[in-house]
């Protein structure tokens, strides 16, 4: 697999040796810098320690990369920042790490697997099978050698919830003429419409359709960033609709963010403390 500008160019099968996994993350490299991914006069992925061949000299001897630990670390804090650059940046992190085969470890190579698989969810439209996949070579990797790294299960239950989001019709990448996504545009006013559907159907005691609604808001409030309005959402369902649902919902939710994200250390409690009321 390789990605440029979010999406995947190439994919492969299985296990294959470093020194062709490494050719094939060069293929990707100079399709990237091809494409002009990235921001405009900086080098891809220079933010994270990753240096490439200049463009305007002769071409030059890649820098060493830095130790993949770190190189992954700076790779998720690039996308958890949210940078323009951050998506470009950090898969060509990613793959260089996976480059590197068997001497990065196979906890890290792991957690870059889960990194190309959130990259692959910030295309437009997202990858969703390129995700998975990605999900899936990650844990092949672990196969219960290890404790499985939790930027894993963040990146599988990041892909549900957007499969969901999509498959529900809350998220749409559709373009107008000018080619600019226009899916986040009145993401207010679609709020507020899904708030009002959760009332009516509440007040005619209509659960199902209660639910449906507040799964529906639960989901637009995710990918709107309000993560914290989510989980509310998603606990109102445990204690006046389908309970195995919401739990379902806040434990996607919660995975999506991390074990130690305060708001999943703090929606936990309250997921408890409504269980057993």
């Amino acid at each position: 697999m390789a990605m440029v500008q979010g999406r995947f160019v190439d994919t492969f099968k299985g296990v294959i040796p470093d020194d062709q996994l490494a050719a094939f993350v060069d293929k990707a490299v100079a399709a990237a810098a091809g494409s002009g991914a990235g921001v405009p006069g900086a080098s891809p992925g220079a933010s994270l320690g990753v240096e490439r061949a200049g463009s305007d000299g002769p071409e030059t001897t890649a820098a060493p990369v830095q130790d993949p630990v770190v190189l992954v670390a700076g790779a998720f804090a690039a996308l958890d920042g949210g940078l323009p650059s951050a998506k470009e940046d950090a898969a060509r992190a990613f793959s260089h790490v996976l480059a590197a085969g068997t001497a990065a470890g196979p906890a890290t190579r792991a957690r870059a697997y889960a990194g190309v698989a959130r990259c692959a969810l910030l295309a437009s439209p997202p990858d969703l099978e390129g995700a998975r996949e990605m999900v899936m070579m990650a844990r092949k990797i672990v196969d219960n050698n290890f404790t499985e790294p939790e930027e894993i299960g963040a990146a599988a239950a990041r892909t549900e919830l957007m499969a969901s989001a999509i498959e529900a019709g809350v998220l749409s990448f559709a373009s107008d003429a000018s080619g600019e996504k226009n899916d986040a545009d009145g993401f207010e006013t679609e709020i507020e419409a899904l708030r009002a559907e959760v009332v009516a159907a509440a007040a005619v005691s209509d659960k199902d359709a209660a639910d449906d609604a507040r799964h529906k808001l639960t989901l637009r409030l995710v990918f709107a960033g309000d993560a914290s309005g989510a989980i509310k959402v998603a606990l109102e369902m445990v204690s006046k609709g389908s309970r195995e649902r919401g739990r379902k919902l806040c434990v996607q939710i919660f995975d999506a963010l991390g074990a130690n994200d305060p708001l999943t250390v703090a929606g936990r409690r309250r997921l408890s403390n409504a269980w057993f009321i």
